[in-house]
């Protein structure tokens, strides 16, 4: 089988259509999913009919401040963690060459955005043992698949040394909600720190896309307008 048949997950339709026989129920153990989701009544689910308002945005915003820990000022809600990983690269504006150290194993679109932005991937069991020799890190925190973690008192002085040459330290918390003493977000708005968040993991609700850029002001200025580029976006 080819695993770029998958996307996200097992894609168990395409599992039980080439098994027909197997016992059922399938077990999909992969998406890292919560499969307990946070109920929703009947007025949250009107709000999925349309699209959000400026209030609605700024009130997903607080609400994500006050769960992350972080300045309201420094996060920018966003339809999906995914898009954001895709946009990296468009947010930074690295040059041809930028030298990229990334986890491995770990998520594989981050080295993919970064090699389509023809930049130079470093994969790595620790992207911070790297930092004399790179200009952009990237790791999970915890790490998918492997569950590693890094202290944030190391990535603090990771994002310090980064920052004083105009570098990049950029941390996806996708699972932060399971370890949340491992969250950067009250570092939120730092130079040269980057936090990705997800709702979907935890909630349980990834149909409902929605994520969070947690990054300097003038970096979160540059994340509306190529949000603009692609969606209708309000906030």
């Amino acid at each position: 089988m080819r695993m770029d048949e998958y996307g996200h997950g097992g894609a168990l339709d395409l599992l039980r259509a080439r098994f027909p026989q197997a016992p059922e129920p399938w077990i999909d153990l992969s998406t890292g999913i919560n499969p307990w989701p946070y109920p929703l009544d009947s007025p949250q689910l009107e709000t999925l009919q349309r699209l959000p308002t400026a209030t609605a945005t700024a009130t997903c915003r607080d609400a994500m401040a006050e769960t992350f820990g972080a300045s309201a000022g420094c996060i920018l809600p966003i339809p999906g963690s995914e898009l954001l990983i895709r946009l990296l690269p468009t947010l930074l504006r690295p040059r041809r060459g930028t030298r990229v150290a990334i986890t491995q194993p770990t998520f594989a679109d981050h080295a993919e955005v970064w090699r389509a932005a023809g930049c130079r991937v470093i994969e790595t069991p620790d992207p911070l043992d790297t930092l004399a020799s790179t200009d952009l890190v990237v790791l999970c925190n915890p790490n998918n698949p492997d569950g590693r973690v890094w202290s944030p008192d190391r990535l603090e002085v990771a994002q310090t040394v980064l920052a004083e040459r105009g570098g990049w330290l950029i941390v996806d918390e996708a699972y932060a909600d399971v370890r949340p003493d491992l969250s950067m977000a009250t570092r939120g708005g730092r130079a040269g720190l980057i936090l990705l968040r997800s709702f979907g993991k935890f909630f349980g609700l990834p149909g409902l896309r929605l994520g969070s850029l947690i990054a300097p002001q003038d970096t979160l200025k540059i994340g509306r307008q190529c949000l603009e580029g692609v969606l209708h976006f309000e906030g």
